[in-house]
């Protein structure tokens, strides 16, 4: 998507969840009758909550969850093009209980085949 076209519809978002949150305190018989202290609370409120959004939904979007190295799918899924590619879920268990530190290149690339290039 076009950066500009996603910055204008996080702006827009805010400002949308800015003035629902301005009707919720509004409908409040107890709320602060301080003009200036409601714009600042109700603008608090909604960047608060604009960014629990956001991070929830950036989380859920990039959440990946870790598998067990597999020796044939990673030789199969050799094409980093691909979005949904394994081998980036098999990297964390690699390093955790493959890799050692006194391992040669060539010990790595016999049990992990060679790279692409």
């Amino acid at each position: 998507m076009n950066p500009i076209f996603l910055k204008v519809l996080q702006l827009f978002l805010l400002i949308v969840l800015f003035y629902l949150i301005y009707l919720f305190f509004k409908k409040k018989k107890n709320f602060i009758s301080n003009k200036p202290l409601q714009i600042i609370t109700i603008f608090l409120t909604s960047l608060i909550t604009y960014f629990l959004i956001s991070f929830f939904v950036i989380s859920v979007y990039f959440y990946q969850p870790n598998i067990e190295f597999n020796k044939k799918e990673w030789i199969i899924n050799n094409d980093f093009q691909i979005n949904n590619n394994p081998r980036k879920q098999m990297v964390s268990d690699i390093i955790k209980n493959i890799l050692k530190k006194e391992m040669s290149k060539s010990e790595v690339e016999n049990y992990l085949g060679k790279s692409k290039k």
